[in-house]
């Protein structure tokens, strides 16, 4: 018949209403939009559903969504709304209703032809009811999804399995939070194999969760599901949390995983595997591990509840007697790890708001936004060149266990694709048998703080030495010019390893002790002290997972042989070679930790009368500390009568501090003497500051000065010292103190503010000095120059004086015995010989000055010569440095009277930081400097062919080979001084 009209429906309504004795209200029927019936969260009840049924039969004819979960609707209710709604529906949500009394209502489905979503998730639905819908499913053939979640399904599997098998759109299919196990589940995942064994089926997420999969014939139903992870072909996610899936259970799964390659995510919390970040199942021992904790840590129930993620209640209640009887209570459900099976209801409820969505840590590419991250490797750019394409890298994403290899592109460049998380994350590469950060990156040094340095174990090569009996353990001692061997698994497709001399680049690793597996295989592991730095930008929800990555299968050539550069459009530093270049000085922790050791060192605490003033001086000094940093730096030399000395005669090595030279013209740049204070005193102060602590016999041999030098933390004892006796000082007039009534504080805060720091001129020139840096050297252009030279010029120079670095943050570093020997090769900033001391001084200062202010920050100067270890990103900074001083230089012994008396102060000879930026075209102009770079660089190609230097060597004769008069360079004209 046909429906009623509007009129004879609405009056029907309120005699219904008057018959049921409710009140008339139209607020049940509630229209989002023209095609969505909103009747949801208690809009409407069984009574309600009853009398408004004519009335929604001629008002919903257009209405394609109904949404009428959370009504309390028994089956009569449910039966009395589908029996109203119009055929057309495509989507019907009865989600959280109480539809189990009977399976009348599930005939009605039938009618919904064109039904493409269904739910009745949550409606304690039995296998009667169960089996009585599938039924009438069946004939809604172009059903895409399906939620049955939270219900009581078992042994209605048999007709879940036959309707899965029929539908062939269905993409969506959740069955979370029921009871499915043994021949029900089993049946479910024969019909989605069977589904899929049709084109590759449609279905695109599945959800068993919170189901006893593992139970009753446990590995048939594993291998059912298995086989339709073998057979899909759009299948993208899969959540298998809590389903007491065992360890063999998820053995015969990750069998049939790994020849998938379309599961993108998989979710396997509470069960005895877990999903790597390459997106494998690997099988887990869970309650064995609790167990072995209990074993080590018996007796303290705190420390073992802790560690386990069991309540110390729960273990109090039931105490085990042994490890055995801890893992049989963990087996039983006694004892429950985090997320961790278990049959309660109670404990079912805690858990379940654990969704998909909301679980964090599951590594699934889908749900937590994992984005496909590509890794670039340029041989002789991003690292040393290796033959045979043996390169592979390392991420902490899956904390360095395992390396990828990397594939040449028809570009020549190597590639390989991570997922990763939105964040950061860390990598290494394996070049040859070295591993190394890359030189396109920014690098981090403490990847663990307050933990050890995390470990990998690198792929065997050739060279490799395979010697000794299974099992048994081996030294693998590093030599000064070979690698160090480091760790690990045979190289796949290569045969048996030959004894080889390593290459001269090495890793940042160190030697430890070997053992050969019964495979044959050499394991030796290697601590990442260094790795590169990626930023991961979460990937869009919608957008496209993977491009080039395939689920579990190796990148192959053809994938990447057309492949183009990944160089970004538009410049940026974090993809230069400066990348690794850290400024360190902008962070103020960083400050801090320099500042806290500083003044452990020093001997600043004994010298203060008012214990008042420590406390705010410690303070004013933190805050200035960057400043004070650069200021130190730009007065740095090194021992004048050490220096003189052959190599070999020398009883330490070199190491850089302000000489009375360098404090000389620190006193007349920032007019520190005067009548409070004479010349005398002043050498008396700086003969003060210098001793050293006692505790300095502990220090680096290098830094035992014996007073000659003043060391970082003597620097701040100096300042404190000038403070004191300005403090002290009795000026004419007899008042006491610069200022009357002054503390020490006031006193420093004077000095500091209005003689030392900026907008004092010497302090102006110190930080323009160090802010040519970002100005002119980190630029486009000259990053340009500077690649297109590494690898025939500066990496051949940088390792011709190089040696080990003492903690392995680079393959090797100079030091500054090699950097003034390859200055001597150079011909430059000479020194010896000049039979005027001031010059040879001020050369001197200038080769240490170079070195002072193209080193990175490090917080510990005494107890380690990191600081006196130039790596090749602070050598890249040092040779454009010296071409910019030599110029600057080559300026001054140009200038007219006039500029002469702009910049001198005094003494003549100004200093290195003074002069540095007066050449406001040649090194000023980041355009025009990199033209003079690549100009410089060229001779410097030229010598290294044709009389490549000895490394190491002390001082080599050779003609000047740079594009400036580097005698004339190194010291300004007498006359012109």
């Amino acid at each position: 018949p046909p429906p009623p009209t509007l009129q004879e429906s609405m009056s029907g309504f309120i005699n219904s209403c008057k018959q049921a004795k409710v009140h008339p209200s139209t607020t049940g029927i509630i229209r989002g939009a023209e095609e969505s019936l909103q009747m949801e969260f208690g809009s409407t009840t069984d009574v309600r559903a009853e009398v408004m049924a004519e009335a929604l039969k001629a008002t919903s004819g257009h209405v394609k969504e109904a949404r009428l979960r959370s009504n309390g609707l028994t089956a009569k209710g449910a039966k009395s709304l589908l029996q109203a709604l119009p055929r057309r529906l495509e989507m019907i949500d009865l989600a959280g209703n109480d539809l189990n009394q009977n399976e009348a209502w599930c005939s009605l489905i039938n009618k919904f032809s064109n039904l493409h979503a269904f739910s009745v998730a949550d409606c304690q639905l039995g296998d009667p009811v169960c089996k009585a819908l599938c039924e009438s499913l069946l004939s809604c053939s172009h059903l895409t999804s399906l939620n049955l979640s939270g219900n009581t399904i078992n042994n209605s599997g048999i007709s879940l399995g036959y309707l899965v098998r029929g539908s062939r759109h269905l993409a969506e299919l959740d069955l979370h939070w029921n009871r499915l196990s043994g021949e029900g589940a089993k049946e479910v995942f024969k019909g989605l194999s069977d589904n899929c064994l049709v084109g590759g089926g449609s279905l695109r997420r599945i959800d068993f969760s919170w189901n006893p999969l593992g139970k009753n014939g446990g590995d048939e139903v594993c291998f059912h599901l298995a086989q339709m992870f073998q057979h899909t072909k759009v299948l993208k996610h899969v959540d298998l949390s809590m389903c007491e899936l065992s360890m063999e259970h998820c053995r015969i799964l990750s069998e049939g995983l790994d020849l998938n390659h379309t599961i993108l995510g998989v979710h396997m919390a509470g069960n005895s595997g877990k999903m790597t970040s390459g997106g494998r199942l690997v099988p887990t021992q869970e309650v064995a591990d609790a167990a072995a904790i209990f074993e080590k840590h018996k007796g303290d129930p705190e420390k073992v509840s802790k560690i386990c993620g069991i309540t110390k209640e729960m273990f109090l209640a039931d105490p085990p007697t042994d490890a055995a009887d801890f893992a049989k209570k963990l087996h039983a459900g006694v004892y429950r790890l985090p997320g961790s099976k278990g049959d309660s209801s109670t404990e079912r409820s805690v858990f379940r708001c654990m969704t998909v969505e909301q679980e964090s840590g599951s590594g699934c590419w889908v749900c937590e936004c994992w984005k496909e991250t590509r890794i670039t490797y340029s041989p002789g750019i991003t690292g040393p060149a290796v033959p045979d394409d043996m390169i592979w890298v390392f991420t902490s994403v899956d904390g360095f266990s395992e390396g990828l290899q990397m594939i040449k592109t028809g570009e020549g460049d190597y590639v390989a694709f991570v997922m990763a998380p939105g964040g950061s994350f860390h990598y290494v590469f394996q070049v040859g048998s070295q591993v190394v950060p890359s030189r396109l990156a920014p690098v981090a040094k403490d990847l663990a703080p307050g933990k050890p340095a995390p470990k990998l174990r690198r792929i065997r090569v050739p060279w490799d030495p395979v010697e000794g009996e299974p099992g048994q353990e081996q030294q693998v001692q590093p030599t000064q010019d070979d690698a160090i061997k480091s760790s690990t698994k045979e190289l796949p497709g290569k045969g048996t390893a030959v004894e080889q001399k390593n290459e001269a680049f090495s890793g940042a690793a160190t030697a430890v002790p070997t053992k050969r597996c019964s495979s044959g295989n050499d394991i030796l592991t290697v601590k990442v002290r260094a790795a590169s730095r990626a930023t991961v930008i979460s990937r869009e929800r919608g957008d496209e997972v993977c491009q080039y990555l395939i689920p579990r299968q190796a990148l192959q050539p053809t994938q990447v042989q057309d492949l183009k550069s990944d160089e970004p459009t538009h410049w940026d530093i974090d993809t230069s070679l400066f990348a690794p270049y850290e400024e360190a000085l902008l962070r103020r922790n960083f400050c801090d930790f320099c500042f806290d050791s500083d003044w452990h060192n020093s001997k600043c605490d004994e010298l203060f009368k008012n214990e008042s003033d420590r406390g705010p001086v410690r303070e004013l000094f933190r805050v200035h500390y960057a400043e004070i940093y650069v200021l130190l730096s730009s007065l740095c030399s090194v021992d004048w009568k050490l220096a003189n000395q052959l190599p070999g005669e020398r009883t330490r090595p070199l190491c850089f501090g302000v000489g009375v030279n360098e404090f000389t013209h620190m006193v007349v740049q920032h007019n520190l003497t005067g009548d409070e204070v004479t010349l005398e005193e002043l050498d008396a102060i700086f003969v003060l500051a210098a001793i050293p602590s006692k505790d300095s016999t502990a220090w680096n041999a290098a830094v035992q000065t014996k007073g000659r030098l003043l060391l970082r933390h003597n620097f701040f004892e100096l300042l404190l010292r000038l403070a004191i006796r300005r403090h002290n000082a009795k000026p004419a007039g007899g008042a006491l103190g610069a200022t009357k009534g002054a503390t020490l504080t006031k006193t420093l805060e004077h000095l500091l503010n209005k003689q030392i720091m900026w907008p004092y001129p010497a302090m102006k020139h110190n930080l323009k000095a160090v802010q040519w840096r970002e100005d002119v050297l980190h630029s486009e252009s000259v990053e340009r120059v500077l690649r297109s030279n590494i690898k025939e010029v500066l990496e051949p120079l940088f390792l011709a004086f190089a040696v080990r670095g003492s903690c392995r943050q680079a393959p090797h570093t100079i030091r500054p015995e090699g950097w003034f020997a390859l200055l001597d090769w150079l011909d430059v900033l000479q020194y010896r010989g000049l039979e005027n001391v001031d010059k040879a001084k001020l050369a001197l200062w200038d080769r240490s000055w170079l070195w002072r202010t193209s080193v990175m920050a490090r917080v510990d100067e005494v107890k380690n010569c990191e600081h006196l270890e130039l790596s090749l990103v602070e050598f890249l900074e040092i040779i454009p440095r010296l071409l910019a001083l030599l110029r600057s230089r080559e300026h001054w012994n140009h200038a007219t009277q006039a500029e002469v008396e702009k910049w001198d102060y005094g003494l003549g000879l100004p200093s290195p930081s003074t002069i540095f930026c007066i050449d406001k075209e040649g090194v000023m102009d980041k355009d025009a400097f990199a033209q003079h770079l690549s100009t410089f660089l060229k001779p410097i190609r030229k010598k290294l062919k044709d009389s490549p230097p000895k490394a190491r060597s002390p001082v080599l004769a050779a003609p000047s080979v740079l594009g400036v008069d580097a005698s004339v360079a190194a010291t300004p004209s007498s006359e012109s001084a």
